[in-house]
C-alpha cells in the first residue's frame, strides 16, 4: 500500500515489450494509474486528468520514445518524466524525461523511483536555490537530477538550513545598524549547495546537471 496521497500516474504503454506490463505492476501498488497505448493518446488525456508523473514504457512500443517525451514536454514543462528503454537503445545527449531507466528491472525498482513524485505536505520540503530536499522521503533534487541521502545527512541539511536563517535574520539586523556584513554570512547556503552536488555528482569531473538521470 501506498502511504499518504496516491500517486497519480499516466503509463504510456504497448504490448510489443519482451518485460511484464509496468502498468499492471503499479495498480497492484495501489497507485492511481492511467495506461494509454500511445504518446498521441496519453496526450488527448492529459485534457481530462492531472497526473503527478508520466511514464514512456518506449521498449513495449519499440521506438526510443524522445518524441513521446517531446511531446509531454512541451505541453508542460513542470511535469516529471520517466523513459523506459532497451539495454542498448542509442539515445541522444540531452532527452526531455527527468529519468532514464533500461531493462531489465523491475516493478518494485519503478516504485522506488516513483516515489520521488509522492504528493508530500510542504513541511517536509526544503528548498535552496535550485535544490530541494525532501526530508520524508530523504530525496534530494537537482535541476533535473536526483539522489536519496542518508539519514544523518538529511539531519545535517536540516541543521544548516537553521543556521542559515539565523544568519540572514541577523545579517537584516546588522545592515540595519549600518554595519558591515562579511561573506560567512552566505556560507551555510553555498555549504548545501556545494554538498548536495556532490551527493548528485555520478563522477569525480564537474556535473552536467542538463542530462537526465540514467539508471
Amino acid at each position: 500500500m501506498v502511504e499518504g496521497n496516491p500517486l497519480s500516474v499516466l503509463i504510456i504503454e504497448g504490448k510489443r515489450g519482451n518485460h511484464d506490463s509496468f502498468a499492471d505492476g503499479l495498480n497492484d501498488k495501489s497507485h492511481i494509474v492511467n495506461r494509454v497505448p500511445s504518446g498521441k493518446a496519453g496526450l488527448s488525456m492529459m485534457d481530462s486528468i492531472t497526473p503527478h508523473v508520466v511514464v514512456v514504457d518506449a521498449a513495449s512500443l519499440r521506438t526510443s520514445g524522445t518524441r513521446i517525451c517531446q511531446s509531454f514536454r512541451k505541453m508542460d514543462n513542470e511535469l516529471p518524466i520517466i523513459l523506459i528503454v532497451e539495454k542498448n537503445t542509442q539515445l541522444p545527449e540531452i532527452v526531455d524525461a527527468n529519468l532514464v531507466l533500461k531493462l531489465p528491472f523491475t516493478v518494485q525498482k519503478l516504485t522506488n523511483r516513483l516515489s520521488a513524485y509522492q504528493p508530500t505536505d510542504d513541511k517536509y520540503i526544503i528548498k535552496v536555490g535550485p535544490i530541494e530536499l525532501n526530508t520524508q522521503t530523504q530525496l534530494v533534487t537537482c535541476q533535473d537530477r536526483q539522489k536519496k541521502l542518508t539519514p544523518r545527512l538529511v539531519e545535517i541539511l536540516k541543521i544548516l538550513k537553521k543556521k542559515m536563517v539565523m544568519l540572514s535574520s541577523e545579517s537584516l539586523c546588522l545592515r540595519k545598524c549600518g554595519k558591515r556584513v562579511t561573506l560567512a554570512t552566505h556560507a551555510p547556503s553555498t555549504f548545501i549547495s556545494v554538498g548536495c552536488e556532490m551527493r548528485l555528482r555520478k563522477t569525480p569531473a564537474t556535473p552536467n546537471l542538463s542530462k537526465p538521470s540514467e539508471v
